[in-house]
């Protein structure tokens, strides 16, 4: 009995190995349990890498933005603060009418800065250009226009970006200079075409000419004479205590204020400069640049408009500012009134 006890209880053993041998492995349910427990990690980490991804993108966006916007206010800040104040001196902001898409019809009013400054012998050689060259005074213009103007096409493509133009002149020197002689000033209204860009005759005395910055939406200049209060905020306005958006060094009626209001020059200016250009006491710089990856958001129409048309169908309605705000299609300024 023993014996077949013995026996009966190795087989009994033998089958139960037997048993979890054939349960080693996975289930189908702990399978599709595990698959599904992957896939939501695999979503989570996708998520967190996309968001990561987006942040970082716009980080990169604000910075790339924030160094357009320092280099180009300190190049400006640079003119300006070298300004000179002497009888050689001058310093000339008016706003001018340009035509951006060559229908000779002036659909643009921005401002042109004109200024004379010294130029050292350093800055020459940091250019490039000849040792030569006697540092001397130049004369630097400042000037919102089209951003290219094709071959054979005296006006620039329509709807071209505009761009912040800068350009200078050397304006005296020795002989060697090819840019002393028989040059066009800069302060002349033949120094520019009706596009805003530099005229041909501007070009050949030009020492240099930059594009600064594509994509310029707004560019303004605001002036505060010896009677503006600023400390408050800078009211734009004829009042003796306003600021004004132009300035004539000289006061010698190169402004035109029918051509636009903001040609008038402050109250507070002295009509006499007394043999030395008269110069602000203080220049506020306002500019607004569109970077490239934001003319994705530009919302663009559906359908041509007839001009008699009130109403716009746009292929995105979600980038449209608030009611009551003013949008401009191509050369008109409409109000936004309603969406449906």
């Amino acid at each position: 009995m023993s014996q077949l006890s013995h026996q009966s209880q190795g087989r009994r053993a033998a089958a139960a190995k037997a048993a979890m041998g054939s349960r080693t492995g996975l289930t189908l349910i702990e399978i599709v349990v595990s698959t599904g427990l992957l896939t939501l990690l695999a979503i989570a980490a996708m998520e967190l890498v996309q968001t990561t991804l987006v942040v970082w993108e716009r980080a990169e966006a604000r910075r790339d933005g924030a160094t357009l916007a320092g280099e180009l206010g300190d190049l400006l800040v640079d003119d300006l603060e070298n300004i000179l104040g002497s009888p050689a001196g001058d310093l000339l902001c008016e706003w001018v009418s340009t035509d951006i898409d060559g229908d000779d019809i002036a659909d643009l009013h921005s401002p042109r800065l004109v200024l004379v400054r010294p130029r050292s012998k350093d800055e020459l050689k940091q250019r490039n250009l000849s040792a030569g060259l006697a540092p001397g005074l130049v004369e630097v213009a400042w000037s919102l226009s089209p951003e290219f103007a094709p071959k054979g096409i005296r006006g620039p493509e329509p709807n071209a970006r505009l761009a912040l133009w800068r350009i200078e002149r050397l304006i005296d020197g020795n002989a060697a200079n090819p840019f002393a002689a028989q040059a066009t000033s800069l302060f002349e209204t033949r120094a520019f075409g009706a596009d805003g860009l530099p005229s041909a005759a501007a070009r050949k005395s030009a020492m240099e000419e930059s594009r600064i910055s594509s994509s310029a939406l707004w560019v303004r200049f605001l002036f505060a004479s010896q009677t503006s209060l600023v400390h408050e905020g800078w009211e734009l306005g004829t009042g003796l205590a306003d600021c004004s958006a132009s300035w004539d060094a000289w006061n010698a009626g190169r402004t035109d204020a029918l051509a636009h209001a903001w040609n008038e020059l402050p109250a507070g200016m002295p009509l006499d400069p007394n043999g030395k250009p008269l110069l602000p006491r203080r220049i506020r710089i306002e500019f607004e640049i569109e970077r490239e990856q934001d003319l994705k958001f530009r919302p663009a129409l559906a359908a041509s408009l007839a001009p008699r048309d009130v109403e716009v169908s746009l292929n995105d309605d979600r980038y449209l500012p608030a009611l009551g705000t003013w949008i401009r299609i191509d050369e008109e300024w409409m109000e936004v009134r309603s969406v449906k």
